[in-house]
């Protein structure tokens, strides 16, 4: 066993001594790695570096072999790509007063959620530049053993999109109108259109650079998905009049009702086909997915409308009773490598009609996971800790059939 320095891929300057490594590595090689500490822990791609400041020591529960590179690293696993770079920004950290020229260590929390990262220690006013800058700054001046609070706040790159139902163009073709949700004002805007092909859509995914919709209809092309190339900001396919591609389900596999994103080369969705369903990985590399099992789902359950995928590597699902004179919802938890159902918890039922009773949307959001009602139009957040307790959040006054966000945002997994 050896010990090296791993600089997060995603988060650059977050290093860590990582112990009990297998393998042989060189400067720049990345490794999947998931090692714990003390008081954190760290799961994801990561590569070997030369620099030996460490905001942690970690010893190495499991990790892969040598890649060549962040990006292969990501695809091969199913992690999660990086958050986008949108809106690359220098803030400059000050508080005058006596704190001019003293010394701050400086620990950032993410108005997006996550665990905080100690971002070090620097001589005031500090000028910082990064894309993922809102969000709270704690200066902590030992000299004087005071803390000073920052608040940075402005347009985050992990807005909540959503879809209501199908809308018709002039032609006559279905369109999946997509809306952001703003969660602190609980209003949305529609921001845009996409060409579905006359196709109902049952839920939306994306990341950074892909859009995709599995159609629901009569026609031979409700078990697929569809595909767009898109940019987020400002938010455009490349092609609205059509996909980019159209892949085919593999024979054995119905598409249910959740998607849920992990990079631009997988997603997670529900096949139908199977008794009891299944949770599956989706790679969507050719033309024809190639599916993989991740997990059974219960006896006479299924996916009632949406699916996450957080970067603990965590797949969280809304699900529903599919039995005679039964309708309960629940939400559960499945550990993407193991497939062990790791929570179950009710949310709702039709009989009588009470919490969240068509859980069609799911999205994280400040550290806390939200449940969107389509039937009630409700939104609910339920506590990532026991007690589990579901609340209500908001009565809206729109439907949401499908919620999705970049998955480096889903930060948030029930303990």
């Amino acid at each position: 066993m050896a010990q090296y320095y791993f600089e997060d891929c995603c988060i650059p300057g977050n290093i860590y001594l990582i112990d009990n490594i297998t393998g042989s590595f060189s400067t720049g090689q990345v490794s999947l790695v998931y090692a714990t500490g003390l008081t954190t822990s760290f799961s994801g791609c990561a590569s070997v570096t030369s620099s030996t400041s460490s905001i942690a020591s970690l010893t190495a529960v499991t990790n892969t072999t040598a890649y060549t590179n962040c990006d292969q690293c990501q695809v091969y696993n199913a992690q999660p790509s990086c958050c986008p770079c949108l809106f690359p920004t220098t803030i400059t950290l000050s508080t005058g007063g006596i704190f001019t020229g003293a010394l701050a260590q400086i620990t950032f929390s993410a108005q997006t959620g996550g665990t905080s990262v100690n971002l070090g220690t620097y001589t005031l006013p500090h000028n910082y530049t990064s894309c993922n800058y809102i969000g709270t700054y704690d200066l902590y001046f030992s000299a004087y053993n005071k803390h000073c609070y920052v608040d940075v706040t402005g347009v985050t790159p992990c807005d909540i999109l959503f879809r209501t139902g199908p809308s018709s163009s002039p032609s006559g073709q279905e369109l999946i109108e997509v809306f952001i949700y703003d969660v602190t004002g609980n209003t949305s805007s529609s921001v845009l259109f996409f060409n579905n092909s006359g196709n109902t859509s049952t839920d939306i995914a994306h990341t950074q650079n892909k859009f995709w919709a599995a159609p629901m209809s009569s026609s031979t092309s409700n078990n697929a998905i569809y595909e767009w190339n898109i940019t987020l900001s400002p938010f455009t396919p490349t092609g609205l009049a059509s996909p980019n591609r159209i892949i085919e389900m593999p024979a054995g596999v119905s598409l249910g009702a959740g998607l849920g994103a992990i990079n631009d080369t997988y997603i997670i969705g529900e096949n139908t086909s199977t008794s009891p369903h299944q949770l599956i990985e989706i790679n969507l590399s050719g033309l024809t997915a190639v599916t993989k099992t991740i997990a059974t789902l219960s006896a006479n359950t299924s996916v009632s409308g949406d699916i996450i995928y957080t970067t603990s590597g965590k797949v969280i699902c809304t699900i529903v009773e599919t039995g005679s004179g039964s309708a309960n919802t629940f939400i559960e938890q499945y550990d993407y490598l193991t497939g062990t159902r790791e929570f179950s918890q009710k949310i709702g039922s039709n009989v009588p009609l009470s919490g969240a009773s068509q859980p069609y949307a799911i999205f994280t959001y400040a550290g806390e996971i939200y449940i969107w009602d389509n039937r009630q139009t409700d939104l609910y957040k339920i506590q990532s800790t026991s007690p589990y307790t579901v609340s209500l959040v908001y009565g809206t006054t729109f439907k949401a059939a499908g919620a999705s966000q970049a998955p480096c945002c889903n930060t948030v997994s029930f303990v």
